[in-house]
């Protein structure tokens, strides 16, 4: 099968079919898909994982996130179609299956670099929209390239409920498929269970003690239990 090169537009033959190769005439690292071939760029990672672990805090805190254990990291490389020069019109994402949290995904503005092999500690996650360039109308194929984004895949939770988020490796912004109830909901379900247990007991004393001593009561009551009070509206999961 011989096969254009999308970069130098040089023709050469491939023996076998492979997904990734590279031009002979120019070096250009080569995505084959359909018989065709499209340029493959590789985003380095600017972001440790210990830093991206920072990051999805601080997503959990301006969310208003409860800070749950962290259950496992994993570095990945994400493929995702973008025009070549064009990328803050966005990406389409070519593997499977596609967190929603990424459907509407741009590419970093950090410079792509053309790249044989992938970053250390990320795993090239394949391109699975199989005829993946299935969608790409007649005579556009050739503006579009691949791009391999390198992403966190954080796992976290507990062992009953786990949750996934997603952080950018090159700019650090976090990613959420779902997220648990935020810390506000905690505090407002604490503050009406704690009202209602406040009413209860001024209702009891107001309906056994006599009119002066239940006026007298109801606020000796209420600074007797203002620390409790204080503590369940406070004692939200952090």
């Amino acid at each position: 099968m011989k096969v254009r090169c999308a970069s130098c537009g040089g023709e050469f033959g491939l023996d076998r079919d492979l997904p990734f190769l590279d031009c002979p005439y120019c070096a250009s690292t080569l995505y084959l898909d359909r018989a065709r071939t499209f340029l493959r760029f590789v985003l380095p990672p600017s972001h440790s994982p210990a830093r991206a672990l920072l990051e999805l805090r601080e997503a959990w805190r301006k969310g208003e996130l409860p800070e749950l254990p962290v259950l496992k990291t994993e570095g990945l490389l994400l493929p995702f179609w973008s025009v070549r020069g064009s990328e803050s019109q966005g990406a389409v994402p070519a593997f499977s299956p596609r967190p929603s949290c990424l459907e509407d995904f741009r590419l970093p503005g950090a410079g792509a670099r053309v790249e044989g092999g992938e970053p250390r500690g990320f795993t090239a996650v394949p391109c699975t929209q199989g005829a993946s360039t299935a969608w790409m109308r007649p005579g556009e194929e050739s503006s579009f390239s691949l791009y391999l984004v390198p992403f966190f895949r954080i796992q976290y939770g507990t062992a009953r409920r786990a949750y996934t988020a997603w952080v950018d490796a090159v700019l650090g912004r976090a990613y959420f498929e779902e997220t648990p109830p935020p810390l506000s909901a905690h505090i407002s379900h604490r503050f009406w269970a704690a009202m209602s247990l406040l009413f209860m007991v001024f209702a009891v004393e107001s309906f056994f003690l006599p009119g002066p001593a239940a006026a007298a009561a109801v606020p000796l009551t209420g600074f007797l239990v203002f620390p409790l009070f204080r503590r369940m509206v406070q004692g939200a999961p952090r």
